[in-house]
């Protein structure tokens, strides 16, 4: 399952929640879910493969043989 799913599931949750505290407890939730997803985007779009970097060849040990 994926994080923004995740965070969806705590949004509907707190929606149908009974008390206060739980409503911002679901909520609390959304966020951190929303936020991991947030940081996994960034991290995805922000690395470069090895070897892709300045035109380097990968090292000898990262190369499949083939």
């Amino acid at each position: 399952m994926h994080y923004r799913q995740l965070a969806a599931d705590s949004i509907h949750k707190a929606q149908d929640a009974t008390t206060e505290e739980m409503q911002a407890g679901h909520l609390s939730m959304a966020a951190g879910w929303h936020a991991l997803a947030l940081e996994l985007e960034q991290s995805c779009d922000s690395e470069t493969p090895p070897g892709d970097s300045a035109g380097e060849p990968l090292p000898v040990s990262d190369r499949t043989a083939g």
